[in-house]
């Protein structure tokens, strides 16, 4: 009976060991930008941390039907050290994956690293 419980005790402590991490909530702090995602509601909100006259966006597609959809932009232009909210309507559980950027006119745009969530 012993053996048996501690069997059972190391298999349900494996099962927790190999359980990913919950995806759903990230956040990006970038060069002039900085951006998070709440799973709960669908909220973006990106920060122009820049001070430098450069808009800043968010880049975002959605896993739907099998495929990854297009990227969808939201730009946000509301100065220096201001925060712009985004309220989007997702599904509960889809795959989302995203980058926050800044809009450098005549130059290469500055972006985080694509992050991945789940709203």
């Amino acid at each position: 009976m012993k053996k048996y419980i501690s069997s059972a005790a190391a298999a349900a402590a494996l099962s927790l060991m190999a359980t990913p991490p919950a995806l759903g909530d990230s956040q990006v702090n970038g060069d002039g930008v900085g951006a998070s995602f709440q799973s709960s509601g669908e909220k973006f909100r990106l920060w122009d941390n820049g001070c430098d006259g450069h808009a800043v966006y968010i880049r975002y597609r959605v896993f739907q039907n099998n495929r990854w959809s297009g990227y969808r932009r939201m730009d946000y232009d509301g100065g220096c050290r201001t925060m712009g909210l985004f309220d989007l309507s997702l599904p509960e559980h889809m795959d989302l994956q995203w980058m926050a950027c800044v809009n450098r006119q005549f130059l290469r745009d500055r972006c985080s690293f694509k992050e991945n969530d789940k709203s």
